[in-house]
């Protein structure tokens, strides 16, 4: 297996959000972390409203068991916004059983469709789990960007 041609999994994209300056992108950007996030400065690590940087690392469930971790950074100007989500890595619960520790985690997820490792505990094929975890990846990352322009497009409630 070559692991040199596998890269880390990233999103990112460009968002047009028409008449919506840097500052009210800026803000309603903050907004959404602070309602999306259960500690919001725990998450927001950076914040530059001069250079319209936000940088933060977020955190989910996964269905097939542990979380995923990740890293965003949104790059505001006026009209426009770009989120870049990458660092994904997968952490199993870790698990003791009989006096042993299982730490079966898929670690940092990358384009491979090929599990880094041989599941003992589960008696699945470990690369239907993978698929699975990036199916639910997928899901994740898609409602919190989705989310994220609802906010900058809709978040009125500091406009006043």
């Amino acid at each position: 297996m070559d692991e040199i041609n596998y890269k880390p999994l990233k999103y990112e994209d460009v968002i047009n959000v028409p008449n919506i300056e840097k500052k009210k992108i800026y803000l309603r950007s903050r907004i959404w972390f602070y309602k999306t996030f259960v500690n919001d400065k725990a998450v927001l690590s950076f914040s530059d409203f001069e250079n319209g940087i936000l940088i933060g690392n977020g955190t989910f469930r996964a269905s097939i068991g542990g979380y995923v971790k990740f890293s965003i950074r949104i790059y505001i100007k006026d009209n426009n916004y770009k989120y870049v989500i990458d660092g994904l890595v997968h952490y199993d619960d870790v698990v003791i059983y009989q006096g042993t520790t299982s730490d079966e985690s898929m670690g940092l997820l990358t384009t491979s469709k090929v599990a880094p490792f041989s599941n003992t505990r589960m008696a699945l094929d470990n690369n239907n789990i993978l698929k699975s975890l990036k199916f639910l990846v997928d899901e994740q990352i898609k409602i919190l960007t989705d989310s994220l322009k609802n906010t900058i497009l809709n978040d009125t409630e500091a406009d006043f």
